[in-house]
């Protein structure tokens, strides 16, 4: 699952396509963000951060693809799940298409944190 860390933006982004597998121009790209209240003495309800909210289109070099940006994040705590689904009207056959986003979200600390892993760089010769 991709991470993400709090208190910076978030981004999400979709290209819609058709049956052919071309970019495709739909009509209402929207995106709905929430996490579940897993927390210490939480219930387990949905907890919504945004709610349909319009997605934007890149533009013409790059039909199809749409991003939304959550500038807020300073609320989520590490180890919240943050959801997302995005849908867009196919403007051809009518039909509804659905992405699905999942982030795991951790502190800045913990993203920097070592993992055991080094690298050197080495001029050649």
């Amino acid at each position: 699952m991709p991470t993400a860390i709090i208190g910076q933006p978030l981004t999400f982004q979709v290209l819609f396509v058709n049956a052919q597998n071309e970019p495709l121009v739909v009509s209402d790209a929207t995106i709905s963000i929430f996490r579940f209240d897993n927390r210490v003495g939480g219930d387990g309800s949905r907890v919504a951060i945004v709610t349909d909210a319009p997605m934007t289109a890149v533009g013409v070099t790059d039909v199809g693809r749409y991003v939304y940006l959550l500038v807020n994040t300073s609320s989520l705590v590490t180890g919240d799940v943050v959801y997302s689904t995005v849908t867009g009207t196919n403007p051809d056959t009518l039909s509804v298409l659905l992405f699905e986003h999942e982030f795991s979200m951790v502190s800045a600390i913990s993203a920097t944190g070592s993992t055991g892993l080094i690298a050197r760089f080495v001029r050649g010769g």
